[in-house]
């Protein structure tokens, strides 16, 4: 049985719009994990997508598994480019992990850095919330389960 789940749905629509509105995707990353035991066998698969758009406000941001970051980014150079990127990519590993309960997360956990650093990204990134081991994932962009009978 193929499962989509609603955050699924909410980042592929937000997508869709940044690119009906003159956005350009990539795809960053891919992994693809699988667990077997003697009642299923479950296969997810996990894409990275970044969008370049206009955000108007923001220089990046990110809904489950797809990174908006903004235009004007580019002309800021390529390590300030990759500080944004490599903050978005921080917010998709606690979206692995929480799913859309990121949201109500930030209310108790350092979601967001206090401290934005342009010189040193490692203090931002040192601040936000992050697992070295990582929680049992709790959403897939998409998850293939077979139940064995």
């Amino acid at each position: 049985m193929l499962k989509i789940s609603f955050l699924t749905i909410i980042s592929a629509a937000l997508g869709f719009l940044a690119l009906l509105s003159g956005g350009q995707a990539e795809l960053h990353s891919i992994e693809v994990g699988w667990s077997v035991s003697a009642e299923k066998t479950i296969v997810t698969i996990d894409p990275v997508f970044v969008i370049t758009t206009d955000l108007r406000g923001a220089y990046g941001y990110c809904v489950g598994d797809v990174i908006f970051i903004d235009r004007q980014v580019k002309t800021f150079g390529v390590e300030d480019e990759r500080r944004v990127l490599l903050h978005e990519l921080r917010h998709v590993r606690q979206f692995r992990a929480l799913g859309v309960f990121v949201y109500p997360a930030q209310l108790i956990l350092p979601i967001e850095p206090i401290h934005v650093n342009w010189s040193d990204p490692s203090v931002e990134l040192s601040e936000m919330w992050f697992l070295q081991r990582p929680l049992p994932k709790s959403w897939s962009l998409l998850s293939y389960e077979y139940i064995r009978m």
